[in-house]
């Protein structure tokens, strides 16, 4: 994991920013499965470089974002 703006499972990036953004870069190898905890203030999305990628039990292709609404912890 990579974490280029804000704060993601312990790790911060050094990128000053002036709103709670979080952006990270993750890569797993295929069959892999990854629970984040995340802040269930904000809405959350994954967009997938290279997949098949299964967000919150919806498949998503290569080049498609997903979305998790607010209220959501993992």
């Amino acid at each position: 994991m990579r974490v280029f703006l804000g704060s993601l499972a312990g790790d911060t990036s050094p990128v000053r920013t002036f709103t709670p953004l979080l952006g990270a870069e993750l890569v797993l190898a295929p069959g892999a499965r990854v629970d984040l905890d995340v802040d269930p203030a904000f809405e959350h999305g994954v967009l997938v470089d290279t997949g098949p990628v299964t967000l919150a039990g919806t498949e998503l292709a290569r080049a498609e974002l997903g979305y998790v609404g607010v209220g959501v912890d993992r």
